[in-house]
């Protein structure tokens, strides 16, 4: 049949046969670059902390959880030095200064006395210090001073190297923060989210000991994440998403080899750790959670919840996530 067409279509036809498999290699290629920079860039990161929309808006709090917008809170803006080169911009909510904001506290914030106990918040990937607002009025009426960073590559922090590397690199932010912290208050609690409590976790081994922990959906590693997130383009077969892993490890510069997993396996230690998921959570499945919980031989609470979206346990279940926080949080005696 082949050899009955006439050259000239003979040699169309050829060339859409060669032509085929060039394709095919180019769709896979984009497919798995654009599924590698997601990765590397969620679709939701914004540089800076002014931008106010989409998920920001609508759970981050008043003016976006801005407070030199919103106003509701006495502050101080603080730089971190690392010694990686670059600083790490934050706030801190001095409990002293905010004990009767409601009647125009005159305490100035930047010589407030510190509290004996201090919480910091480890926000998600792709996310910045405001997301922790939530959080403030709780913890400062528990009687805690407050710490919100942007890590690298996050809201106003520098990046250094360009992508996230989920925890193998941030977590070197977060041993900074605790040590900081720990020269400044007796006791600290951490609490972080997604990407962030994956970074907190991931440092635990080799940071000052901290008196508590309250990890929210956790990623267990990298590489489960890529083969197991029901966020990815649903078309992408696993050996696709390997594909995507590999080329996300070079794009970003890590190793995937640095991970919560393997930080907690080695670890020994008296802390609480808590670990929150959501069943119907589609970025990171819970599964995750169940098994940094298995691998963690110290004081430890699983608690798995029916209803709630990826780090938005606090505003679907508000009331329980206060009373874990209560317990594993205790305030200080007056």
């Amino acid at each position: 049949m082949f050899k009955s067409l006439r050259p000239a279509r003979r040699r169309r036809l050829l060339l859409i046969l060669c032509g085929l498999p060039v394709v095919a290699l180019i769709g896979i290629f984009a497919c798995t670059w654009y599924f590698s920079t997601l990765l590397m860039e969620p679709s939701w990161q914004q540089k800076g902390i002014l931008t106010c929309e989409g998920y920001r808006r609508d759970t981050f709090g008043a003016g976006c959880g801005n407070l030199a917008i919103n106003h509701l809170f006495k502050y101080v803006d603080v730089t971190l030095p690392t010694p990686r080169g670059y600083a790490l911009p934050g706030w801190y909510v001095p409990r002293a200064a905010n004990t009767n904001i409601n009647r125009g506290s005159t305490t100035d914030p930047a010589t407030a006395p510190p509290a004996r106990t201090a919480v910091f918040y480890a926000h998600g990937g792709g996310s910045d210090r405001r997301e922790g607002f939530r959080y403030v009025e709780y913890l400062i009426g528990r009687g805690f001073d407050v710490y919100l960073f942007d890590y690298s590559c996050h809201g106003d922090a520098p990046c250094a190297v360009r992508g996230l590397s989920f925890g193998e690199r941030e977590h070197q932010d977060i041993v900074d923060i605790i040590h900081y912290l720990k020269g400044r208050h007796t006791r600290v609690f951490g609490l972080g989210t997604s990407m962030g409590a994956a970074s907190l976790l991931t440092a635990l081994p080799k940071a000052d000991p901290l008196d508590a922990v309250v990890a929210e959906n956790p990623v267990h590693s990298f590489a489960r994440l890529v083969l197991e997130t029901g966020s990815a383009p649903s078309f992408l077969p696993t050996w696709m998403r390997k594909l995507a892993m590999a080329l996300t490890l070079r794009r970003a510069h890590f190793t995937g080899e640095i991970t919560p997993a393997r930080a907690l396996h080695d670890f020994s230690s008296k802390m609480p750790i808590v670990f929150l998921h959501s069943k119907v959570d589609t970025l990171v499945p819970y599964s995750h959670s169940v098994d940094l919980h298995r691998e963690y031989q110290g004081p430890k609470h699983l608690e798995l919840f029916e209803t709630g979206r990826h780090a938005r346990l606090w505003l679907v279940h508000n009331e329980r996530f206060r009373q874990l926080l209560d317990t594993y949080f205790p305030a200080d005696a007056n």
